[in-house]
């Protein structure tokens, strides 16, 4: 439109004190002329952050209708590392735009629940060799690799190498991990030490169909957070709550 235009006036990335008058007349200019100061200390209330973004112009980077909450994955944190029991279950994720390889581990507890950990996600251009050396070292129950774009060539990689042959899932069982991981959530059933990297993936995500049986995956909200992060994970946790270790056969003479 002609004539028109539209000017913001705010802070940047994170919740600030609310009641700093400085940033009051920084991201609000008509203040001391249109409005006082006592306007806006009659908007004080118990919630900071919605006071960030009506009066100090907050523009938040993350989507409040993650459908993993905030709060539903801090519960699931450990302040001290559990007691482990068995193997390793080992998940391998290839980015769907074949960027990036993320590799996580989950292993069982004293306490009956799944721990999960992300060992590490890296571009593709860097080989599988970091993986391989980290699967020759660790005591590995069984490796779940998902992705087209690299899951041949690693399993190809690790038979050279000796490594038990991998399982390399079928859309059903990737349904079936995904609903796993939501209920390991919902049941708190799941437990981890609160890396950064997968906090933050896992509370910026939606869910996306996968099938035409109403089945789902997740996907990032943003086009920085690589999703794979956390569906290595969730691969990891489907493969320690699937397995079965096979009892030794007793013979009775």
């Amino acid at each position: 439109v002609e004539n028109s235009g539209w000017a913001e006036w705010g802070i940047e990335n994170e919740v600030k004190d609310i009641k700093d008058k400085k940033l009051w007349y920084l991201c609000n200019p008509s203040l001391g002329t249109i409005f006082t100061e006592r306007s806006i200390q009659d908007e004080i209330g118990e919630d900071k952050l919605d006071f960030n973004i009506q009066r100090l112009g907050l523009w938040i980077k993350y989507n409040q209708k993650s459908a993993i909450g905030e709060n539903e994955w801090k519960e699931l944190r450990v302040k001290t590392l559990p007691v482990l029991k068995g193997k390793l279950f080992v998940g391998i994720r290839y980015g769907n735009d074949g960027a990036n390889v993320a590799m996580s581990v989950a292993v069982k507890t004293l306490s009956n629940k799944v721990f999960i950990e992300v060992i590490d996600c890296q571009s593709v251009r860097n080989g599988n060799y970091w993986i391989i050396d980290f699967l020759k070292r660790a005591d590995v129950a069984s490796v779940v690799i998902d992705g087209a774009s690299g899951q041949g060539i690693l399993s190809k990689t690790m038979k050279e190498y000796g490594l038990k042959e991998p399982i390399l899932p079928t859309v059903k069982e990737i349904i079936v991990a995904n609903s796993l991981w939501e209920q390991g959530i919902y049941e708190q059933s799941i437990c981890h030490n609160d890396q950064p990297s997968l906090t933050q993936v896992a509370t910026n995500c939606d869910k996306r169909n996968i099938g035409s049986s109403g089945g789902f995956g997740y996907r990032s909200q943003f086009e920085d957070m690589d999703i794979s992060l956390m569906d290595s994970a969730l691969l990891a946790h489907w493969a320690c709550k699937e397995f079965k270790e096979k009892r030794k056969q007793k013979i009775r003479y």
